[in-house]
């Protein structure tokens, strides 16, 4: 089932789990299940699903995604925190840490 963006964001508004939405280069993007798993709609570009959850994870850290609880894993969100502290992972420059941005995403496993 695929789900509008009005959709998405009256879930968010209900804590359904499984539902996030943000802007991105002015565009709205949002974050939904579908059968076996997650995906995402809005965005023309060529992120995969696992990139796309990296972003909205970075954008729920500085305030820029709506998320509902459960929507994603401390998993989740350790592994995207130490990419950034360690300087590897999708998007993040080789060597370029940041442990400050990292602790800032470490901070979301408390919302859970």
């Amino acid at each position: 089932m695929g789900y509008s963006h009005e959709e998405v964001a009256a879930e968010i508004d209900k804590g359904t789990p499984g539902f996030a939405q943000m802007e991105h280069d002015n565009v709205t993007i949002s974050w939904h299940p579908v059968l076996g798993g997650h995906s995402f709609s809005g965005w023309p570009g060529s992120w995969n699903v696992t990139q796309a959850r990296y972003i909205f994870i970075e954008k729920w850290a500085v305030g820029e995604a709506r998320v509902s609880p459960g929507t994603f894993s401390a998993d989740d969100i350790e592994k995207r925190a130490s990419q950034w502290e360690h300087g590897n992972g999708w998007n993040i420059g080789r060597g370029h840490t940041n442990p400050q941005f990292a602790r800032q995403i470490r901070s979301l496993i408390n919302s859970l």
